[in-house]
């Protein structure tokens, strides 16, 4: 609780963390829910983390300071953030981008920005002003020249007992 900054919080709760989830929601705001999800997901021993932040009204400060803390807290696990932000996406090591919920195409955001016909080119198309455009285009870039993660190896996936999801 500690840290995600809310000891506090958790301590006027009847039982403390082992009272029931289903009583977060009068007690806690949609952001001090996710950070008690990401403490949850702190004590057990997974790889995967799924962020979902597609779902929720929330300010980009909030998104930011929660991936930031996943990034801390999580340095080697896979992270899935699921996003419709688009300086979130271009940021990623990979996106998948879903059309009417199938895979429309899938790969590192500066890589599908090279295809002038691949929706995500689409989007950036329609995002706003080109100084918008040049600069999520630019954050693409800076994010795949300075990649911090290795890939996945796909072998690595068999050691994955089960998912958190935030």
């Amino acid at each position: 609780m500690i840290q995600v900054g809310l000891r506090d919080a958790v301590a006027i709760l009847p039982f403390g963390l082992d009272t029931e989830s289903r009583h977060w929601d009068k007690t806690f705001t949609a952001d001090q829910r996710q950070l008690l999800y990401l403490a949850l997901a702190v004590t057990s021993k997974n790889n995967i983390i799924i962020v979902d932040l597609a779902s929720r009204n929330t300010q980009p400060e909030s998104e930011r300071s929660l991936l930031n803390l996943v990034q801390e807290i999580f340095p080697l696990c896979t992270v899935v953030i699921m996003s419709e932000r688009l300086r979130l996406v271009m940021a990623a090591e990979r996106v998948l981008v879903l059309e009417s919920g199938r895979m429309a195409e899938y790969g590192h955001p500066y890589l599908l920005l090279q295809n002038k016909y691949s929706h995500l080119n689409k989007m950036i198309q329609e995002a706003g002003p080109s100084a918008l455009k040049a600069q999520l285009l630019n954050i693409a870039k800076n994010s795949y020249i300075n990649g911090k993660r290795p890939p996945i190896k796909e072998d690595s996936m068999e050691s994955v007992e089960c998912i958190n999801y935030i």
